[in-house]
């Protein structure tokens, strides 16, 4: 498997952003992967901060129907994403920037 360090998520799709339990699950298509795009999925378990620009948020969610990746670096314990929401019913974009802690991190190709 290769490195989070051998992965570029910049505009990769946001396909799946949610929690569970103690657990955050946040899935991309289109990142790049030693030049090939590929999917990922990223879990973050034993959550203790879940933040949406600067705030506690109880639960992670997709706000939109389409999302992309601006900026995502993985941490130690967690990971810092921004995310440009596309709903395309309404014709609006917003943008999100989150900060997710837990006890683990995994990243995985799917």
């Amino acid at each position: 498997m290769k490195s989070s360090e051998q992965m570029s998520f910049h505009e990769a799709t946001v396909t799946h952003f949610c929690s569970y339990c103690d657990t955050v699950e946040l899935n991309l298509d289109g990142v790049d992967v030693g030049g090939e795009k590929r999917s990922v999925a990223i879990r973050i378990s034993e959550v203790f901060r879940l933040e949406i620009d600067g705030k506690a948020l109880e639960s992670a969610f997709m706000p939109a129907e389409d999302g992309e990746i601006l900026i995502l670096e993985i941490l130690e314990n967690g990971i810092f994403v921004i995310i440009e929401w596309n709903d395309f019913s309404n014709k609006k974009s917003f943008t999100n920037a989150y900060r997710i802690s837990g006890e683990g991190i995994s990243v995985s190709i799917i």
